[in-house]
């Protein structure tokens, strides 16, 4: 407890103070910082006060399952960590979708071959980020996020795999529902940094591979966090 900005003790505090308006401050680890401007006189000696839990802490590790939807659709998993509000996040996803059907013509650099039709899958989407932690009230924070990441695309043997190399802008938003466990959102906007030959021949002949390193999403689930 703190009054008048001087540390006097701990609850429940007892003293011969004079009437009038004093400044009070409570401290308590896990709790929201309780302050308040209050008069006391004889006719209200005594002060009763409710603090609340805060769940959203400065400095946490969390665990959380990932789904996300927009122009890559994927699932997977992530960890992050906050220290005093700054934030580091890792993730993996697997793609769900596939893209439409790509027809290869081999004519010119083997006769032998005849042409034929693929698809490709987002094998897998590695990204890191950071990004800094803005807490409202008791359960909830925002934290914009800048990001870097991997995208890979695979076909058959024949027609191999090729990759992207990604940046994001985006925000996490997340809702702390109890001490341990909370709900996040998480949308951004990606957008190719670099892309292999092989990824950049498939995205030039399908929207739907160049918008899986250049397009629109939201990440959501749950989270556990210590």
């Amino acid at each position: 407890l703190y009054i008048d900005g001087r540390l006097v003790g701990n609850t429940p505090y007892t003293s011969d103070m004079a009437s009038g308006d004093y400044n009070l401050k409570l401290i308590k680890n896990k709790y929201h910082t309780f302050e308040k401007r209050v008069h006391l006189d004889v006719s209200m000696p005594k002060q009763n006060i409710t603090m609340s839990r805060q769940y959203q802490n400065m400095s946490y590790f969390y665990l959380q399952p990932t789904f996300q939807v927009g122009t890559c659709m994927a699932i997977g998993g992530g960890v992050g960590i906050y220290l005093k509000n700054i934030n580091m996040e890792a993730s993996f996803l697997t793609g769900l979708n596939h893209c439409e059907n790509i027809y290869w013509n081999y004519v010119e650099s083997d006769t032998s071959m005849e042409p034929r039709m693929d698809n490709y899958k987002m094998q897998y989407y590695i990204s890191g980020k950071v990004g800094y932690g803005i807490i409202f009230g008791t359960r909830l924070r925002l934290t914009p996020q800048l990001g870097i990441g991997v995208v890979n695309i695979n076909g058959d043997e024949d027609t191999g795999n090729g990759y992207a190399l990604t940046g994001s802008i985006g925000a996490r938003l997340e809702y702390a529902l109890s001490s341990v466990f909370g709900v996040y959102l998480a949308p951004e906007g990606t957008f190719a940094l670099f892309q292999s030959k092989f990824f950049k021949q498939v995205a030039d002949v399908s929207s739907k591979v160049k918008a899986w390193a250049t397009g629109a999403n939201c990440r959501m689930g749950f989270y556990i966090y210590f």
